[in-house]
């Protein structure tokens, strides 16, 4: 049988929700009784050392009525994990300690594209509001002399969004394959908008290679003083794109290949 165990501690076959102090000194005598055991006692006090004091007799009050609400059969106890099994599961055990929360698709769609690693962990950041932008370099504490977008002028601080969608040079490389959106959107729902657009399964993958081409533009401008053009930021899309030809699955390859002929 289960060991029973006063002080807010498992016995039985329950778990005792019993609010301790931490200072309260267990008093039981037999550490190692079962709750059959404990169950035949005439009077329960007498598996406790005495006196009491008023906390601890409270508390054994309470006992009293959870022990007294446990009713026991013939079979044998079955020990489990949380989750339900006898077997465990380091995955599992993970999950129960970390919890559960909610994650966007997208970030499984993302490790599943034909992106190169260095892309996919790129607009991983994009994702986590993570990219090295100038705003993100302001609220680490770090000082700049500028904070403002370096693509377009117009005294907008360089921030993700603004970066990569808002920009007037980044609308410009996006209308480069005829795709328009409204301001004001999160990634994932221009995202959205560029994926109704395509209708293609490697969609993420492209939209992946223009967020980058931006970036690399960006970074011109800022390491090597270069003007930033479109067709710079093109160059860098058209240079990585064949290479999604050779990491693709077979049965999308010839629609990649006639799209990037076709846009590229």
């Amino acid at each position: 049988m289960a060991r029973l165990v006063f002080s807010g501690m498992t016995f039985g076959m329950g778990r005792s929700e019993i609010n301790n102090s931490q200072n309260c000194t267990p008093l039981q005598k037999n550490k190692s009784i079962s709750l059959s055991k404990a169950l035949d006692t005439v009077d329960n006090i007498n598996l406790f050392s005495l006196p009491m004091s008023i906390e601890a007799f409270n508390q054994f009050q309470d006992f009293q009525l959870e022990l007294s609400a446990l009713a026991l059969n013939q079979l044998n106890d079955n020990w489990s994990y949380i989750w339900g099994s006898t077997l465990f599961s380091s995955s599992k055990a993970y999950r129960s300690l970390a919890g559960h929360s909610q994650v966007e698709p997208i970030f499984r769609w993302l490790w599943k594209t034909s992106c190169q690693g260095k892309h996919k962990f790129f607009f991983w950041l994009i994702l986590k509001d993570r990219l090295s932008t100038r705003d993100m370099i302001r609220r680490r504490g770090m000082h700049l002399d500028d904070y403002h977008c370096v693509l377009c002028q117009q005294s907008t601080e360089e921030s993700t969004m603004h970066l990569l969608f808002y920009c007037p040079f980044a609308k410009d490389c996006w209308n480069l394959v005829n795709f328009q959106f409204t301001d004001h959107l999160s990634v994932l729902e221009t995202f959205q908008a560029w994926n109704s657009l395509l209708k293609v399964k490697f969609s993420l993958d492209l939209f992946t290679l223009f967020c980058w081409g931006i970036w690399m533009v960006r970074n011109n401008v800022i390491f090597r003083s270069k003007n930033p053009t479109v067709d710079g930021g093109k160059r860098y899309v058209t240079s990585e794109a064949p290479l999604l030809l050779h990491r693709a699955k077979t049965r999308i390859v010839p629609l990649l290949e006639s799209w990037i002929n076709s846009f590229l």
